[in-house]
């Protein structure tokens, strides 16, 4: 969830989450710098807020640390609606009137989102080179690799380039494939999945996955059975439970 950030206030409300009014009025001493974690209510929804007394909310590993485990917490009491670390809010008074401007959104998207978490999968090589490795499983790659070093020739850099552009036209194809197979095996568990960007050459697959409580079991199972069937070429990383970040589709203005 994306909202405006108000910097330069002294005594601002930095916002966790949106969450049903149904919840704990106090979740204890585990905010930002160690302070008392609390809603702040409005009609049926409420926010879950600490109180802020510096000028400017900086994104520091504590900082972060702590949003997440606030996030974490509520996540064992019911699904929230996860926003940006670093929203603050004037007062108690604005916290309010955010959730009465934006109370029919808020609360559709806690609707839909209600019983469910936010589950992740990766799959990588786990070889030393990505290149070598599609190479010598891959004869098309193979065969104009070795075309252009035949009999100890020095390939020209267009002829590099036309090997790269192979490479990276069989790498994306087989992406697309896995990603197509373990969505497929997944999507009878699983509300929502989206496929998520990559973060290495060698990661093929990453998948964001809306999982209903009751089903996280079943979903590891899943996922460990694909894992099964593949060499010790692959990794497969599972990540999860986690508040929905992917999942909101808002924007939150003050």
């Amino acid at each position: 969830m994306n909202a405006t950030t108000v910097a330069g206030i002294q005594n601002g409300k930095h916002i966790y989450a949106i969450v049903p009014s149904e919840t704990p009025d106090n979740y204890g001493e585990i905010g930002i710098n160690g302070c008392i974690v609390y809603k702040v209510q409005n009609g049926s929804l409420a926010a879950v807020v600490s109180d802020i007394t510096v000028r400017r909310l900086r994104p520091e590993r504590k900082n972060l640390a702590a949003h997440n485990h606030v996030l974490k917490t509520i996540l064992n009491e019911t699904t929230p609606l996860p926003v940006s670390f670093g929203v603050v809010a004037n007062n108690q008074e604005q916290v309010k009137a955010i959730l009465k401007r934006h109370e029919d959104t808020l609360s559709e998207q806690l609707d839909r989102l209600d019983g469910k978490v936010e589950m992740s999968v990766r799959v990588a090589l786990d070889v030393e080179n990505v290149f070598e490795y599609f190479v010598a499983n891959y004869d098309i790659l193979r065969n104009a690799r070795d075309q252009i070093f035949s009999k100890g020739r020095t390939p020209s850099q267009d002829e590099k380039i036309e090997v790269g552009r192979l490479f990276e036209k069989i790498l994306n194809t087989e992406r697309e494939r896995y990603a197509d197979n373990l969505t497929n095996s997944l999507e009878d568990i699983c509300t929502e999945i989206k496929q998520s960007p990559l973060r290495s050459e060698g990661e093929l697959a990453h998948l964001t996955c809306l999982v209903p409580r009751q089903k996280i079991a079943l979903f590891e199972k899943c996922v460990e059975m694909q894992a099964e069937e593949f060499s010790d070429d692959f990794a497969f990383s599972l990540n999860g439970p986690f508040a929905p970040h992917n999942f909101v589709e808002m924007r939150l203005d003050f």
